[in-house]
Formats: structure tokens, sequence, C-alpha cells
């Protein structure tokens, strides 16, 4: 029997205007791949779910 099972799933959506120079496109999606940005948002997750008592020992985890 598996320890963790699948509660739901949440998708991040990030656009751009068609429109966007090249050069725009190219900077948002380094920023997007950067461990910064993978860094900031696991913090982001876990402050925003550590005070809900009912979500206290689930295991996230944030994938590309």
């Amino acid at each position: 029997m598996p320890k963790f099972v699948v509660i739901d799933e949440l998708h991040l959506t990030v656009r751009l205007p068609a429109a966007a120079p090249d050069r725009r496109v190219r900077a948002a999606v380094r920023a997007l791949a950067g461990k910064e940005l993978t860094a900031r948002l696991r913090r982001a997750v876990r402050d925003v779910l550590r005070p809900t008592a009912p979500l206290a020992g689930c295991r996230v985890t944030l994938a590309r």
C-alpha cells in the first residue's frame, strides 16, 4: 500500500502577450527555469500551507 495518495494537483500557467519581443520571451523562460524562482515558489507554497491545520502532514511536490 502506498504511503501517500494524490488528493489534488494545482497548475500554474504563465503567459506573455503574443506580440512580446523574442528577447522578452527568452528572459521570461530563463527566469522560470532558474533555481531562484523555484526556491521562492517552494517557500511561498510552504508559507501558505503551513498555517492550514487540515494540511498538516501533507507532502507537497513542486515540479516542472
